[in-house]
């Protein structure tokens, strides 16, 4: 369910930065064509990185680092799942040391939050106010971490390719 969120967030977001109103339902709507390969790409993206990660560390870094901008490649740009992924390899090119500072921020700081906060309250297990805390945590962590991945895409493709049509019609109207 949660995916499915992101999804329309990212086609809210992405209607906006562009200039375009869109209303929730719209979205609702358009997001059940992009929800299929969102999803996968997501989960070969996870499998991917904790294969990385189980191994070493770095691995996984990169993985998460290579493939930070999939879930909008996949709903903006209805993508297949494994095309999503190249494209976002593709995107990151050239940009990988930023993107990195992205997932640093947008990853792994929150892993050592909610793992902080699961350390300090962790023996409140099955209490309501630790599961607020994680409720909270994740309320926060899931928009941001989505919508800073939006706006790292529409930069890197305004850098790779110049800016939107919608963009550039708007200038010439």
């Amino acid at each position: 369910m949660e995916t499915y969120a992101e999804t329309v967030v990212i086609l809210i977001g992405y209607a906006r930065i562009n200039g375009r109103q869109t209303g929730l339902w719209d979205a609702v709507q358009d997001s059940f064509r992009a929800f299929r390969p969102v999803v996968i790409a997501w989960f070969l993206m996870a499998i991917t990185a904790l294969i990385g990660l189980a191994v070493l560390v770095i691995p996984g870094l990169i993985a998460l680092t290579l493939f930070f901008v999939v879930s909008p490649v996949c709903a903006i740009e209805r993508t297949g799942p494994v095309a999503g992924l190249k494209r976002s390899v593709t995107l990151t090119k050239g940009y990988r040391w930023a993107v990195f500072g992205l997932v640093l921020v947008c990853d792994v700081v929150p892993f050592f939050l909610v793992g902080g906060l699961d350390t300090t309250i962790g023996r409140l297990k099955g209490h309501a106010a630790y599961e607020g805390a994680l409720f909270l945590s994740e309320l926060v962590y899931s928009p941001f971490g989505t919508l800073v991945a939006l706006v790292a895409y529409r930069a890197l493709r305004t850098a790779k390719e110049g800016p939107v049509i919608e963009a550039l019609s708007e200038v010439f109207a």
